[in-house]
């Protein structure tokens, strides 16, 4: 704990995380410490606008306020008008504690001009400066306000209270934990959580139906794209994994991918490389039908990306393909639930189809 701190007065929480999609839901652990610690308090999450839906029906908050990007694309008056704007809204709000789980510039800030008098967030590592990188540090800070990859100039300043580095890579939701176990607070309970309406349940219904899928059949989810490309597996193995879960376990495979046109396509390219036939779904639904496809399903297969954190959110086995350097901050750490370099061979991932799949009653009466 940094230093004694009064938490007999809060009411009002704002908990901030400018991240993606993925990375919001991962919050929820450390919203859910703080809802234990004050049960009654208005507990508000502002998140980039894109992204609220990884929270949107959770009954440990209150409030999911959005910040709309785009304002950074605006003429510099205009964004200074309207970035002023909308610093006053939030300071309006009159939150007594600010949480930010982004470590960036913005949620600093913010954080801030909120008004809040407890304001916490990661503390980052002091860099060293030497001759040969003082011109260049000094450049960066006048152009940019921080050192690169190192956290907001004057940090310190901005809060009251900052967790300090303990110099080891952990896993996200324990990095984001630290933030307020700092102020004493934690939870035991660590795990995911995400909702969905009936309404999207039955779109999915409707849909699989349409797509010739009965309620009583076995699926697997493919997500096989990511926002960046080093990320992902071979089309090859991709291919070869999909059509071995048709042939030996009878289950029906489906594509999903967001709308940009490289991920579909991509999709396209898996799919003409394999000897069955899949359903695509690329593209062809919301983020939170998503959600209910991957509820209603009995497998996910994909990479790091959202829709893993999503099926380990819904404590479906899954087998997620990683960056090896990603796997200690990122992996799900639930019940069969496998993480995989993306380096494996494809006779790898087989074997750990089977051994995920082979003693389970749902698949037992499809197997050969």
């Amino acid at each position: 704990m940094d230093k004694k701190v009064d938490l007999s007065k809060v009411q009002r929480i704002l908990v901030i995380k400018f991240k993606h999609i993925g990375d919001v839901l991962l919050m929820v652990p450390t919203v859910r410490a703080l809802r234990e610690r004050f049960p009654k308090a208005h507990i508000a999450c502002l998140v980039n606008k894109g992204t609220e839906e990884m929270l949107t029906g959770n009954p440990l908050i209150n409030e999911i306020l959005t910040f709309d990007r785009p304002i950074k694309k605006l003429p510099r008056v205009r964004k200074i008008i309207e970035s002023l704007k909308w610093a006053k809204s939030i300071r309006n709000k009159r939150f007594d504690l600010v949480v930010d789980l982004g470590g960036g510039d913005r949620g600093a800030v913010i954080a801030f001009v909120s008004g809040a008098k407890i304001r916490a967030s990661f503390g980052v590592p002091r860099e060293k400066i030497t001759f040969k990188n003082l011109f260049s540090k000094l450049g960066y800070l006048l152009f940019h306000w921080h050192f690169k990859g190192k956290g907001t100039l004057g940090r310190r300043f901005l809060f009251t209270h900052l967790a300090k580095p303990k110099g080891i890579r952990e896993h996200t939701i324990e990095h984001d934990l630290n933030v307020v176990r700092n102020l004493g607070i934690d939870t035991r309970n660590k795990e995911l959580e995400i909702f969905v309406s009936d309404e999207d349940r039955r779109h999915i219904e409707s849909l699989l139906k349409e797509k010739g899928i009965e309620k009583e059949e076995i699926l697997t989810i493919i997500h096989p794209v990511s926002r960046w490309r080093e990320k992902e597996w071979r089309d090859e193995g991709f291919a070869k994994a999909c059509d071995y879960l048709i042939d030996r376990y009878h289950s029906k495979v489906i594509f999903t991918a967001g709308p940009e046109e490289r991920e579909m396509r991509r999709v396209k390219e898996i799919i003409g490389l394999m000897k069955e036939t899949p359903v695509d779904l690329s593209g062809k639904i919301t983020l939170k039908q998503l959600v209910a496809l991957i509820e209603r399903s009995n497998l996910y297969l994909g990479l790091d990306s959202a829709p893993m954190h999503i099926a380990n959110a819904l404590k479906k086995p899954l087998i997620a393909l990683f960056d090896p350097t990603s796997i200690p901050e990122w992996a799900p750490r639930g019940k069969n639930q496998i993480a995989l370099s993306v380096k494996a061979g494809v006779d790898e991932v087989l074997g750990v189809i089977d051994k995920e799949l082979s003693g389970k009653k749902e698949w037992q009466k499809v197997t050969f």
